[in-house]
């Protein structure tokens, strides 16, 4: 790796800690087993509404109106929806499952994204990656246990985030290759702000200083991760980044543990692994891959 390409892994892994400790944070703020617990709505609108401020002060002193300049105003209205919804079931989820496990079957997304790629992008995808696939698939089979009364219906919130998520970054892959990466950052913000603005006056109310601080948190974490997350993507190709997005299981089970003492049992840390396993390998295949191209 160049230096370059060095800072972009870095980068892409303060990242994968920033969404780890929204997580966290969103977690103690909605809890359903927390007294006082903020609500959904609060909490997206904390969300974005930090993201969409940061980005303005950011961006509009010294890109003016250029700063919403976008050929594609119809896609990024769409992508920053879908990133809302995403978060919307994200946080809805994280009341009622444990980190780990939720974020174990969200981070099929970049499987399920390249399987989509296929399909709609004309990208391809080897016979090892579709088995890999696979397996990563029945290791979320294996978290998830649907015959078993571990999660119930609260396992519809992470499936439906997997989906919104997975869709939303096949038209980031799209929109990447002609749009500003820092414009798209401020649309998300602004889109989400607006979505939840209107559901304001149904979730509003009274704040403890602990519950302010949770939410600037949320609004926080959520901001400086996708903002490393862009400046990874500058820095790096996807495909080499792709084998280290998978270190946010892993820091995702480190912090249950130490925010919840949630530890999974071992059905659960075989599923977790072959979600992990079976991610980073078609990853390495495709960086494997490109590489060659290349040459």
């Amino acid at each position: 790796m160049t230096r370059s390409q060095a800072a972009g892994v870095i980068f892409l892994v303060l990242s994968s800690l920033c969404f780890v400790s929204l997580d966290v944070t969103s977690q103690f703020a909605v809890g359903a087993t927390v007294v006082g617990a903020v609500s959904v709505w609060l909490a997206v609108f904390a969300r974005y509404s930090v993201q969409a401020a940061s980005m303005a002060v950011l961006l509009l002193p010294t890109r003016g109106k250029a700063a919403l300049a976008t050929a594609h105003p119809k896609f990024q209205l769409a992508r920053g929806a879908l990133l809302t919804a995403t978060s919307i079931l994200g946080i809805s989820g994280l009341k009622y499952l444990p980190i780990a496990e939720f974020t174990a079957i969200v981070m099929l997304t970049p499987l399920l994204v390249s399987a989509l790629a296929v399909r709609f992008l004309g990208e391809r995808m080897s016979r090892w990656q579709w088995a890999l696939l696979v397996a990563s698939f029945c290791g979320a089979v294996v978290v998830a246990r649907p015959s078993g009364a571990v999660f119930g219906w609260a396992l519809l919130f992470p499936l439906a985030s997997l989906a919104c998520y997975s869709v939303f970054q096949l038209l980031t892959r799209k929109l990447a290759q002609t749009e500003d990466p820092l414009v798209m950052h401020f649309y998300t913000g602004l889109v989400g702000t607006v979505a939840a603005t209107f559901a304001l006056p149904w979730a509003l109310q009274p704040l403890q200083a602990h519950q302010w601080l949770l939410l600037l948190g949320i609004g926080f974490w959520g901001t400086l991760g996708h903002y490393l997350l862009i400046q990874a993507f500058r820095r790096s190709a996807a495909s080499q980044l792709a084998p280290f997005l998978y270190l946010q299981v892993v820091f995702a089970v480190v912090a249950g543990w130490l925010a919840f003492g949630r530890v999974p049992d071992a059905l659960t840390g075989l599923g977790i692994a072959l979600i992990v396993a079976g991610g980073a390998a078609s990853a390495w295949l495709g960086a494997k891959r490109a590489r060659a191209a290349q040459v």
